[in-house]
């Protein structure tokens, strides 16, 4: 019995041990704001194209930079001649089939050429530092879209815990009205009423929890993260509304001049442009350049003459005073191929000299394109005078905006004292008897909207309060 007996207990238990694991790795991790922008920064598809546009422009800066050092080249290049041709050795033509090679090394520099490669490499160095710019500010984008969506979730759950507690009030005040008609103290009609505010409360927490979903679905998809997860829920201190009155629309736009990236992407951008002149202007300027050569070649006809012992040649027809035949010396030679070695280092040549080249006239492209180049940066001051414009209206648009939440978050304030108090009023008179089921539950509707209407007026007094923040350059952050 125990040996049939341990199998289904090991097996119970790795069946249990499964679970367990299963439950662990489903339980949604908790994201904090902090970590909800980190992670944007680092898997957002919009912030990785732009990182890679600025490693592009790193890498732009370095080849302008190695474009001020010498090139160098090395060719060889091996072939077979047949059919009448003309030996380079002999320089006579040749019918026999004859391999060549030729190999070079060649190498040239741009000593001057109008400052080009100079203007260049500042005008790369302007591109980098704006791309730099234009990624913080896609970075501050995301976070202002993240605190947002994070602020919307914490709304909506917070108006989910009014709406869940309305309930419950609801439930109590059922059951103390079933006591009440029980005991004949209350017309039974009072019970359906309450039942129906029930049901009407049960469809608000619907579509109270549908809401929490659908801001929690727009989180999920700014950061380009689909797994489950929670939020962290910061404490939400509303500053006092008199803070904000010490505070105008000018000083935080000041403040955003000299803090705001696109504004510095957009002033760099103007700089680029006259940069691009600059370069234009050089190509109006001669060109010199220092260049060298060293080459050398090979074919398969080149011999050596290899000399051997002298023998006495007899001469007919010729002889001394004395009568002596006249003898001569005759060398035996021979010839032999010429090594591939020995044939490159013989006729190893070379050459340097000094390149200079005047521009005369090329269709009117260099005065096409520094007229271009002028415009880019008539349009590169329009550009900069826009953005400046736009982030002018924004700020004041989100000063007006903050100044409105706060207006309204304070009449709500009062609203909500005030229906609260008619409401608790309500409740003992309907228990009274004084006034129906159906006067009450409108009342206690009224005080409930009002509590949504002043959650939702905090969220957003506070949010707007933030951008404000980030447009005054200070940390953005709900701790």
């Amino acid at each position: 019995m125990k040996k049939q007996f341990l199998p289904y207990f090991f097996l119970f238990f790795v069946c249990s041990a499964a679970l367990q694991a299963q439950n662990a790795t489903e339980t949604p991790s908790v994201l904090t704001y902090e970590q909800c922008t980190q992670y944007a920064r680092e898997h957002n598809i919009q912030a990785r194209q732009l990182q890679l546009q600025t490693e592009s422009a790193g890498i732009n800066l370095q080849q302008s930079k190695a474009n001020r050092l010498p090139n160098a080249n090395a060719n060889w290049s091996h072939g077979l001649n047949y059919g009448r041709s003309i030996d380079p050795f002999t320089n006579s033509f040749n019918t026999e089939a004859t391999q060549a090679s030729q190999i070079a090394v060649s190498s040239r520099v741009v000593l001057y050429n109008g400052r080009q490669l100079h203007n260049t490499i500042e005008q790369r160095k302007l591109e980098l530092e704006a791309a730099n710019w234009d990624l913080k500010d896609l970075e501050n984008n995301l976070q202002l879209n993240i605190l947002s969506a994070y602020m919307q979730i914490l709304l909506a759950e917070e108006q989910q815990r009014v709406l869940e507690q309305q309930a419950k009030v609801t439930q109590i005040q059922y059951e103390q009205t079933q006591r009440f008609v029980n005991a004949g103290a209350l017309p039974a009609g009072n019970l359906l009423d309450i039942e129906a505010q029930i049901a009407n409360d049960r469809l608000n927490m619907v579509n109270a929890a549908n809401a929490v979903n659908s801001a929690y679905l727009a989180l999920s998809q700014i950061l380009n993260y689909y797994e489950p997860f929670k939020i962290s829920k910061p404490t939400v201190n509303v500053p006092n509304v008199e803070a904000l009155n010490q505070l105008t629309a000018r000083q935080v736009f000041d403040a955003a001049l000299a803090t705001q990236p696109q504004l510095q992407s957009a002033a760099l951008r103007t700089r680029i442009a006259e940069q691009s002149l600059k370069v234009a202007e050089g190509a109006q300027y001669p060109t010199v350049a220092l260049s060298a050569n060293l080459s050398s070649l090979y074919s398969s006809r080149a011999q050596d003459i290899v000399f051997g012992n002298s023998i006495d040649t007899s001469l007919t027809n010729y002889f001394t005073l004395t009568g002596t035949p006249i003898v001569s010396l005759t060398p035996e030679y021979s010839f032999k191929k010429t090594s591939y070695p020995t044939q490159l280092w013989n006729n190893l040549g070379g050459f340097i000299g000094l390149n200079v080249s005047i521009p005369i006239f090329n269709q009117f492209q260099v005065k096409n394109a520094i007229k271009l180049s002028r415009i880019n940066i008539t349009n590169a001051y329009l550009t900069q005078e826009n953005t400046q414009n736009t982030l002018r209206q924004q700020v004041e648009q989100a000063y007006l905006s903050a100044r409105a939440a706060a207006t309204r978050y304070e009449a709500l304030q009062a609203n909500v004292t005030a229906l609260q108090k008619s409401a608790t009023h309500a409740e003992k008179r309907m228990n009274a008897g004084t006034i129906s089921a159906l006067e009450y539950l409108n009342i206690q509707n009224n005080f409930t909207a009002a509590q949504l209407n002043l959650e939702s007026a905090k969220y957003e007094f506070y949010f707007r309060l933030k951008i404000l923040d980030f447009y005054q350059g200070k940390s953005v952050n709900l701790k």
